[in-house]
């Protein structure tokens, strides 16, 4: 990432690293909070985790529809 950002305590690099786990919801409590401080904060962050869990939600609608 051109810039990585510290915001909370963590970086964006660590929040891009933590994403796929924070949208599944398989982040301990801690850590979940963690992230929503950064996004909170860091609005590139925030922009990038909105449309990378849209992007999630539509592959996972598709997967369960019938062809």
């Amino acid at each position: 990432m051109a810039t990585d950002r510290r915001v909370g305590s963590l970086a964006c690099s660590e929040v891009l690293a933590l994403l796929s786990d924070f949208i599944d919801g398989d982040l301990p409590l801690d850590r979940r909070r963690e992230v929503e401080v950064h996004l909170a904060g860091c609005d590139v962050c925030e922009r990038f985790g909105a449309r990378f869990a849209t992007a999630v939600a539509a592959l996972r609608l598709s997967a369960t529809q019938e062809p």
